[in-house]
């Protein structure tokens, strides 16, 4: 039903010092939601419907508020028929590409958050893996492997 909660991370409010900046524009037949690092590369995004500019070092419960919040923000905007999700390994903070501040725990949780929010809402869902320039090689294959256990976990009690 869209005008159910979704589910929630917690009870964690966004207090980074300096706050993330949403952006939107207008909806069409495909609604994107991108949640970045305002100061990487590249310097200038394309435009999604739904941008989360978020400051360096974000951590972990700042960047699951903020992803929780454009969820919720998009799905009462749109109602999709699938969910294309792009998993990223960049926003843990081992990345050499990255500059945000997520443990591995944290990005399980991102993606379980991900798969419970597509799940209540019967929104079958498609994922890539993205990113991965961890300095440890095996901390990028751990942080992909969590979110096929994390859709099993999610999906797997059906």
């Amino acid at each position: 039903m869209p005008s159910d909660p979704l589910p929630s991370t917690g009870a964690s409010t966004i207090t980074a010092s300096r706050p993330a900046k949403i952006r939107n524009a207008p909806a069409g037949d495909v609604f994107t939601i991108s949640l970045h690092q305002e100061n990487n590369y590249p310097a200038w995004k394309p435009p999604s419907s739904i941008d989360v500019d978020l400051p360096d070092e974000i951590g972990d419960d700042d960047y699951l508020a903020w992803l929780d919040n454009a969820l919720s923000s998009g799905l009462r905007q749109f109602q999709p028929e699938l969910l294309c999700y792009v998993a990223g390994a960049d926003p843990y903070r081992e990345d050499q590409l990255g500059g945000l501040n997520l443990t591995i725990e944290g990005l399980k949780k991102r993606d379980e958050l991900v798969f419970r929010v597509a799940r209540a809402r019967d929104i079958p869902v498609m994922v890539t893996f993205a990113g991965g320039y961890a300095l440890k090689v095996d901390d990028t294959v751990t942080i992909h492997c969590n979110t096929v256990l994390a859709a099993k976990e999610v999906f797997g009690a059906r």
